[in-house]
């Protein structure tokens, strides 16, 4: 159970830290400075793992409540970001800058390992 906890907490690492990668001269975060919408929604998805993922990890026996915050910012990632379009144009992945892929990876992960932790939860609990 350990693992599912640290893999929530790697992927909303991997997600927040899209933002900070540079791609042609500029971060993502530059550009989410702009629009306080979007970079709300951009926390909305990865802080709740965050901090759902530390939480869990630093309780014992671990509560469920964690695992279902960090399952909503995730879900709510992958619904607000329509990301179930990459499932039928997977040949676009090659494609993607390394930002934008660290996103779908950190949202995606991040909904499998928290249904995961939310539908097995601690045993010691």
């Amino acid at each position: 159970m350990k693992l599912i906890k640290v893999l929530i907490l790697v992927f909303a690492i991997a997600g927040l830290s899209s933002a900070f990668i540079p791609s042609d001269g500029h971060m993502m975060f530059t550009g989410l400075l702009h629009e306080p919408k979007e970079l709300l929604f951009f926390l909305a998805v990865f802080v709740p793992g965050l901090i759902g993922g530390a939480v869990a990890l630093g309780t014992r026996p671990s509560p469920t409540w964690p695992a279902v915050l960090a399952l909503a910012g995730f879900a709510f990632g992958f619904v607000h970001g329509h990301m179930w379009q990459l499932f039928s144009n997977l040949s676009m992945l090659p494609h993607l800058p390394i930002q934008l892929l660290l996103v779908y990876v950190g949202v995606i992960g991040g909904v499998l390992v928290s249904i995961i932790a939310v539908v097995k939860p601690d045993p010691t609990a």
